[in-house]
């Protein structure tokens, strides 16, 4: 909105929340201080599936969701919070470098 009076813009939500999933393996040990730990290596995925991406479609979804979501540039999230009266309102969308 760069200074700009902007609209607020109300997006419907057009079905739920894609759940995400922490993928952890083991894969190897350390020593520390004479012990053996556990070297873990995790991962967050998309455990849902998510709509297939369309041209000319952007898909609002938590910025979680779009940083595990790798790879799909049809993935935005709001940033650059502001108040208005009883809401905090998004002054622009966000996605994930490809």
């Amino acid at each position: 909105m760069g200074g700009e009076k902007g609209r607020i813009l109300t997006i419907p939500q057009a079905g739920p929340t894609p759940m995400l999933e922490e993928i952890t393996e083991v894969r190897r040990t350390v020593e520390i201080a004479g012990e053996e730990v556990p070297l873990v290596e995790s991962r967050i995925t998309v455990r849902d599936r998510l709509p297939e991406p369309e041209d000319g479609v952007l898909y609002v979804v938590p910025r979680e969701v779009a940083e595990a979501a790798h790879g799909r540039g049809d993935l935005v999230y709001a940033a650059g919070y502001v108040r208005h009266k009883q809401t905090v309102v998004a002054t622009e969308l966000r996605r994930q470098s490809r």
